[in-house]
């Protein structure tokens, strides 16, 4: 189900599956920011990323001894979430259950909440209800127009960035590098992903849009698209996905989240388009 809220400066739509956020414009202007899945490239538009961001090696981690199965970027982007609104909020949850807990054996709940002012700001509660300490790893995927006509850009608020290179079975450590406006070109994108840490805030300009993300709460930034797809991604994470040398340990995941039982995690992000 679609779900729709406006105020004096944006209109929004997601889409209860996911609670996937589907349309972003300003208040009476038909200028879309997100992607609209056009054929044949990516149909996803902006999967919320948990328990897991990436790929784990091999689909699979391990948690005390036992052995589990874990899809790319987690499961809840598949799954079906309960909403409530208001006239500035619509907040969206999901809670554990027994298929959950077959391949995820923590009785978690997320919270999502899409909060309007004159910025869009994206935040999430994950609820630890166990009795017991649950790792987990969070992150968002909103994807964005990209008009290949006109000069696409990124704009950083760091002078320099620890760089993360995606290789063929996991993440390795790249170089320190400086930070300058990036110019969107496909051949960006030719080897998967851009990954950074420590990026507070990135500015997106193409032609007539211009789009700021606000992100400190989240360790990384990856910045992707399919090759010669007319959308970019711009995704905080709290974690990466497994590095080259991990275990398969979930405890021992790099930068892997950990909260107490019955304690909550909170951490937002914010989208201003103009």
């Amino acid at each position: 189900m679609i779900y729709k809220l406006s105020n004096e400066h944006i209109e929004l739509a997601v889409n209860s599956l996911g609670a996937e956020l589907c349309s972003l414009k300003p208040s009476g202007i038909d200028r879309e920011y997100m992607w609209q899945k056009e054929s044949p490239y990516w149909q996803r538009q902006s999967p919320v990323l948990f328990p897991s961001i990436g790929k784990s090696r091999g689909d699979v981690y391990r948690y005390l001894g036992s052995s589990y199965t874990m899809p790319k970027h987690g499961f809840v982007r598949d799954v079906d979430f309960a909403c409530e609104s208001s006239s500035d909020r619509l907040i969206f949850s999901y809670k554990y259950n027994d298929s959950t807990l077959s391949d995820y054996p923590f009785k978690f709940e997320l919270v999502i909440k899409y909060i309007l002012s004159d910025v869009l700001t994206v935040s999430f509660s994950v609820i630890n209800h166990s009795d017991c300490d649950m790792p987990f790893s969070l992150g968002g995927h909103p994807a964005f127009n990209w008009d290949m006509s006109s000069e696409a850009r990124l704009s950083f608020d760091v002078s320099s960035s620890q760089f993360y290179l995606v290789l063929s079975d996991g993440m390795g450590l790249g170089d320190q590098v400086t930070m300058s406006d990036l110019l969107l070109a496909p051949s960006v994108f030719a080897n998967d992903a851009l990954v950074y840490s420590g990026i507070g805030s990135v500015i997106y300009t193409n032609g007539d849009y211009r789009l700021e993300l606000s992100c400190s709460s989240f360790k990384y930034l990856g910045i992707w698209s399919q090759v010669g797809a007319p959308f970019v991604c711009l995704e905080p994470w709290t974690t990466l996905p497994d590095m080259v040398d991990h275990d398969g340990e979930i405890l021992n995941k790099k930068d892997i989240v950990v909260i107490g039982p019955h304690s909550k995690y909170d951490l937002s992000y914010s989208l201003k388009i103009s």
